[in-house]
C-alpha cells in the first residue's frame, strides 16, 4: 500500500470515527481526534519550505487570517529565520525536474479568482 494510500486510510477511519460518534461518545470511549504537528504535515515528504499563494490566505475569514498572522508573529519572535540578504523566490518544478510557469491566477494576488473546493474533495 502507498503512503499516500495509507493516509487516505488513516484519515477515513478517523473522519468515520468522529463522524458517527457524537462529542459525548467520543469523549466516553476516549477516542482521541489526531492534531497534526508540521511533521504530519509535511507527511514523508522532502520539503523544505512551505509555500502558500497570498491569494489563498486573503480568501480566507478575517478571523482564520488574524490567527494566522498572529502565529507568524510568533514565529518572528521566537526565531530570526529571515534572510538577511536577498529574498526568497518561488519557481514551479514539474515531475519531470524542469521549470514550469506558474498559474498566473495565483500569482496575482489583486485579481486573481479563487474557486473553493467543495466539501470531500
Amino acid at each position: 500500500m502507498s503512503i499516500k494510500e495509507n493516509k487516505e486510510n488513516a484519515h477515513h477511519m478517523i473522519e468515520h470515527t468522529l463522524d458517527h460518534n457524537s462529542p459525548a461518545q467520543v469523549e466516553e470511549k476516549g477516542i482521541i481526534p489526531l492534531e497534526r504537528d508540521v511533521s504530519m504535515f509535511f507527511e514523508l515528504t522532502y520539503a523544505q519550505f512551505l509555500t502558500i499563494p497570498r491569494l489563498y490566505l486573503e480568501h480566507m475569514s478575517k478571523k482564520w487570517q488574524v490567527a494566522f498572522v498572529k502565529l507568524l508573529d510568533q514565529l518572528d519572535e521566537a526565531f530570526s529565520w529571515k534572510p538577511k540578504n536577498g529574498q526568497y523566490w518561488v519557481n514551479l518544478r514539474g515531475d519531470d525536474g524542469k521549470f514550469k510557469p506558474l498559474n498566473s491566477n495565483v500569482c496575482d494576488y489583486r485579481h486573481g479568482k479563487v474557486s473553493r473546493r467543495k466539501h470531500g474533495e
